[in-house]
């Protein structure tokens, strides 16, 4: 089985840390006047502004990076998740509830899937 390239992975996850910045950060500035619970505002913050930084200390500290980017990531799910069903109302019916928990969960475990791969390239040094 061929194992993923540390070098690929922290390229990728620098490319996605810099998109999520460029495109979700505006959003989370201009949206975070809205009512919100603090955990989704500090999951969004977290999520926005921390992935970039977090995959370019990912070059020097692969482990670092890598711990960094699973926080984010549970922290990110929790707040989605949570924000999710406080939105859910029964009329919307139950699929309308799990497509959204399993889009959340999509979109909040990218990272964690670069930090695991991260963290198993540098194993496999």
């Amino acid at each position: 089985m061929h194992a993923i390239s540390g070098k690929v992975v922290v390229v990728s996850a620098t490319i996605y840390g810099a998109l999520v910045c460029i495109i979700v950060a505006p959003m989370y500035l201009f949206s975070f006047q809205q009512s919100g619970s603090l955990l989704i505002r500090i999951a969004g913050g977290a999520y926005a502004f921390t992935l970039f930084p977090a995959a370019l200390i990912s070059i020097w500290s692969k482990k670092v990076g890598a711990v960094w980017m699973i926080l984010v990531a549970t922290l990110a799910a929790v707040a989605l998740f949570t924000n999710e069903i406080e939105r859910y109302r029964p009329q919307d019916g139950l699929m309308s509830l799990v497509v959204g928990l399993a889009w959340w969960s999509l979109i909040s475990m990218i990272p964690c899937l670069m930090g695991i791969l991260l963290l198993t390239a540098e194993k496999r040094v």
